[in-house]
């Protein structure tokens, strides 16, 4: 039975689904362990079932969305910053059958850029980034560089309202660059959980959110 992230922050190895997942939870980064954000939305685009293409992932983490899509077919660029990276993200992507879809990438939202040589996203994720008021801006411009020259892109933000004010200021930055924002309703993400196999109760994901944004 696959179980909600907080239940298992204290096991150093996952076995979700078909993978097989290394964590850590040692509060040096966030994004060496696994958080509910990745489990919904990794359920949903499951269910969504969109033609495959390209995906990006901003913000990677442990790799479980990005290894959902893999499985799914798609080619994905998975990206964190060096120390996610190396603690959890390439060894988890090898660890994998898909991994071959899967191109591991460093990407600093404080000093990216597209380049000219990146290709066309179809999809662009992310998930459980919205956690420091200093990072939004640098995030919302990295999705916003990538959204303009993907611009068919479907894209998500998966997110829990852990802190309301914070969140609010993402939304509202959001819309200042451009961005229209629509948040897929719970029972369709409720619907997805089950789909994949995901009995859990509502209390067991409350707070989080999926929203899919597009430029104006």
């Amino acid at each position: 039975m696959l179980q909600p992230a907080h239940a298992t922050k204290h096991l150093p190895i996952l076995q979700y689904g078909p993978f097989t997942l290394a964590q850590s939870d040692n509060g040096l980064s966030n994004g060496t362990a696994l958080w509910l954000g990745a489990q919904v939305l990794s359920a949903y685009l499951t269910a969504l079932n969109l033609p495959v293409g390209r995906a990006l992932e901003l913000g990677s983490g442990i790799g479980l969305s990005s290894l959902t899509l893999a499985a799914l077919g798609w080619s994905v660029v998975a990206t964190d910053l060096p120390d996610v990276i190396d603690a959890v993200l390439a060894k988890n992507v090898a660890a994998n059958d898909v991994h071959q879809r899967i191109l591991v990438q460093h990407l600093d939202w404080t000093h990216s850029q597209v380049l000219t040589e990146d290709p066309v996203y179809d999809l662009i994720i992310t998930a459980d980034t919205i956690y420091s008021p200093s990072l939004i801006r640098p995030l919302l411009d990295t999705i916003h560089a990538f959204a303009t020259r993907s611009p068919r892109a479907h894209l998500f933000v998966c997110l829990e309202r852990r802190d309301p004010p914070l969140i609010d200021s993402f939304f509202a930055q959001a819309h200042q660059l451009g961005f229209r924002t629509d948040q897929i309703p719970s029972r369709k993400l409720s619907k997805a959980l089950k789909k994949a196999g995901i009995e859990w109760s509502r209390e067991d994901w409350e707070g989080i959110q999926l929203w899919k944004l597009r430029l104006s």
